[in-house]
């Protein structure tokens, strides 16, 4: 069993787990891989104050910054069905910034 699969056990989660599912990259050897809920994945990105100084004029604003996407793409290899679609993913990350405002009444 692997490691993330025995942390869940031992902390009560194991019924968030499916058994795995052994998938091999590149030639390498197969390595087991355990599908996960997406409820049970910590976001990957966090948020804090920040002052700014706009010419003079300082504002209240939020960062927020981390990974916040998954862009998918095609190799243009074929599949393992012999037809060609999106086989890649990799990590989009980023940053922005937006003001503070004082709610409404």
């Amino acid at each position: 069993m692997g490691e993330f699969a025995q942390r869940c056990v031992s902390s009560g989660n194991s019924r968030d787990i499916l058994p795995p599912k052994y998938l091999s990259l590149d030639g390498a050897a197969p390595a087991a891989y355990y599908k996960v809920d997406m409820e049970n994945i910590a976001p990957g990105y966090g948020n804090g104050p920040v002052k700014c100084d706009d010419n003079g004029v300082e504002l209240e604003a939020i960062m927020v910054a981390g990974s916040v996407g998954i862009q998918r793409s095609e190799s243009g290899k074929a599949l393992d069905d012999g037809g060609f679609g999106v086989d890649c993913m990799q990590p989009v990350t980023g940053w922005w910034m937006f003001e503070k405002h004082a709610a409404k009444k």
